[in-house]
């Protein structure tokens, strides 16, 4: 037994009030090949899907449809609603039987679909939250930009004309001759 599935034993017995001595886990098969294993076919049973590789995953939420025609809904890993299979008609068609392994399959693909889109929409309200506070960042930076570093320093210091050398007279007077 691996971690998850010992979780999900724990958690049906504390969400069902009851306590299994023995943990028998029954491997089924689904119409479309997949084998699976249920540790019990009753609401509140564990699914976990079970790769080639031999690999444990608890089941996708979606409706599946055993080989026997009973058909499992499972949410989180956990059967929530068990439909008998139906008694279909002598009459109908190879065609018929054809689609039902189909139409669990896109069962599937829309619910894994709902799942992508709601990730992709929670996706798109982070990115435009991004976006916007990238523009009130490029306004600031275009403010602190626009703004001088320090205030311009006058290194000259105003003497009187009295004070001045030579030379300082000299330029002072050329200044003044250029206003």
């Amino acid at each position: 037994m691996n971690k998850k599935s010992i979780l999900e034993v724990i958690k049906n017995i504390l969400l069902l009030g009851e306590e299994k001595e023995t943990l028998s886990f029954v491997e089924a098969e689904l119409v479309d090949g997949t084998k699976i294993e249920v540790s019990a076919l009753e609401v509140g049973g564990s699914v976990e899907v079970i790769t080639p590789e031999g690999e444990k995953s608890p089941a996708p939420d979606a409706e599946y449809e055993l080989s026997d025609g009973t058909k499992v809904v499972t949410v989180g890993g956990l059967i929530t609603e068990i439909k008998e299979k139906e008694m279909k008609d002598e009459t109908s068609t190879d065609t018929e039987m054809e689609g039902d392994p189909k139409d669990a399959k896109i069962a599937e693909l829309e619910a894994k679909i709902k799942e992508l889109e709601g990730k992709f929409s929670e996706a798109l309200s982070g990115i435009e939250k991004l976006n916007s506070a990238n523009i009130e960042l490029a306004k600031e930076f275009d403010k602190l930009a626009k703004s001088p570093a320090a205030e311009s320093i006058n290194l000259r210091k105003e003497k009187s004309y009295s004070d001045m050398t030579p030379y300082e007279k000299f330029m002072f007077e050329k200044e003044q001759k250029r206003k």
